[in-house]
This record gives C-alpha cells, sequence and structure tokens, in this order.
C-alpha cells in the first residue's frame, strides 16, 4: 500500500531536519569541548564553555596566552570537529539502516562548519581562523583549506541525500523543498528567536540562514552529476526513510536542542 504524499514529503524532512540539526549542534558543542581542553593542557583552568542552540556558543574566561598557545587552542577546536566527525561518518558509512543518518551526517556537517571558519572565518576578527594564521599558516592556505571542505561536505551530503532516496520519484523542486526545508529548520529557528527575543543579533543569524539556503540550492544542483559520478547503488546501499529512523532523528535532534538551552541557563554566560 503506497504512503499518502504528505507522508511522502514530511517523513524525509523531518528526518533530515532531525538528523541535519544533531550533526550540527553535536559539531558545534565538540568544537567547544576541542577548545576547551586545549586550553585546561596549557593550564588555564578557568575557561568554561558556554552553549546555546540560539547561536554564540562559545567559550569563556580566556586569559592571554603566549601567541602560539592562542593559535594551538584556536585550532583545537575546528581540527577536534573534523576528526571525530569525519572518523564517525567513515565507521558508519556502510550502514544500511537510516537511524544512523544524525551521526552520519556530522562529518559532512563539521566540513562546512569548519570550513566557513577557515575562509570567512578570517574576516571575524579574533576568530579562529586569525589564530590559526598565527601559527606561520598562511592565509591563502586556510582560504583554500576552507573552499574544499565546503566543496567536499556538499558532495558528500548530496550523496547520502542520494542514498536516502529523496530524489526518488519527485520532481526537482520537491526534492529541494525537501532539503531546504530540512537543512534550514534549525537556522530559521535561530533566526526567529533572533527577531523576536535578541534583535541585536538578528542579522548575525540572518546570514547562515541566506548560507543553508544557498547550500541547499547547490546540493540539488549537483545531486543529479553526484548520483552518476559515484554510481551510489554499486558503493552504499539506499537507507529507507522509516518511522524508527524519524523517531531517532527528531528526538537526538530536539534532545540536543532542549539539552544546550538547559545548559545556557544553568551556567553562567
Amino acid at each position: 500500500m503506497n504512503k499518502p504524499k504528505y507522508q511522502n514529503f514530511v517523513s524525509p524532512v523531518l528526518l533530515l531536519a532531525g538528523s541535519f540539526t544533531f550533526s550540527f549542534l553535536f559539531g558545534e558543542m565538540v568544537h567547544e569541548y576541542g577548545h576547551y581542553v586545549s586550553h585546561l593542557w596549557f593550564g588555564n583552568t578557568d575557561v568554561q564553555v558556554y552553549l546555546n542552540p540560539f547561536g554564540s556558543s562559545h567559550i569563556v574566561g580566556v586569559t592571554s596566552l603566549p601567541l602560539r598557545q592562542m593559535g594551538i587552542t584556536s585550532a583545537a577546536g575546528p581540527l577536534t570537529n573534523l576528526i571525530l566527525g569525519v572518523l564517525t561518518s567513515l565507521l558508519l558509512w556502510r550502514k544500511k539502516q537510516s537511524f544512523v543518518l544524525p551521526l552520519l551526517l556530522w562529518g559532512p556537517t563539521a566540513m562546512i562548519q569548519e570550513g566557513v571558519n577557515f575562509s570567512l572565518g578570517l574576516l571575524t576578527p579574533g576568530g579562529d581562523a586569525e589564530w590559526i594564521s598565527t601559527l606561520g599558516i598562511p592565509k591563502a592556505i586556510l582560504v583554500t583549506t576552507g573552499i574544499l571542505l565546503i566543496v567536499f561536505g556538499l558532495v558528500i551530503f548530496s550523496y547520502i541525500f542520494s542514498s536516502i532516496g529523496i530524489s526518488n520519484n519527485r520532481s526537482r523542486f520537491s526534492t529541494f523543498l525537501i532539503i531546504l526545508l530540512g537543512m534550514c529548520s534549525l537556522m530559521l529557528i535561530r533566526f526567529a528567536y533572533s527577531v523576536i527575543i535578541e534583535p541585536q543579533y538578528m542579522m548575525e543569524n540572518l546570514v547562515p540562514l541566506v548560507f543553508s539556503i544557498l547550500l541547499a540550492v547547490t546540493i540539488v544542483l549537483i545531486q543529479p552529476l553526484v548520483e552518476k559520478i559515484s554510481k551510489q547503488d554499486q558503493i552504499m546501499p539506499n537507507l529507507p526513510v522509516n518511522r524508527r529512523s524519524i523517531f531517532t532523528a527528531v528526538g537526538l535532534g530536539s534532545g540536543i536542542f532542549l539539552f544546550q538551552i538547559l545548559f545556557s541557563i544553568f551556567t553562567q554566560h
């Protein structure tokens, strides 16, 4: 018996939204704890992690360190997220169950997060990329690395989304809407929150929203080419969308979102 059309549309949206929300927020958290552990390594015990699902997660209590140590602690955040995320995705790559999708997306999500950090992050004074460049790494290398990470992340996203089968028997526009709603829901929530609660951060959250829309457009555009080149059926089994996978994705996504809200309430800014 065929599923109603609304289920064929809503199910993959919920799966992607929950999975991407989890992978993005979990990656941000791992990034900040990478900074945190490296600061402890250098004896800076006054640092704390501040997590906020609406944006602005960061390290507080950072005292002045020698320039080289600042470069290392700045690099520790993105490198921890990248290494653990990519390793996790590689370990789960051949899993047939779609309930692992939240963790499977961590690798490409980390690539895009840190790719933006290495490239556009150079425009942010005092950002990770600027401090990393003090280690003697040319800014041109950081920008190039960031761009390559974004490109690879987009290709992997497109490949995984094709494996879920969201483009099967659907128009390009329907596929775009599913990916758009799935990938942009978190950024839309962040932007709406800033408009209503913290208007001073409205523009800060508008940029990620626009960027996530551009990512969704790019993924849909490159998807046919990625499917053709990868010969997907020979490399990775399809990941059927079922209730178990949807409940897992939505549960993990909403769970980490709620956890970070409580974390931000019970820790000092």
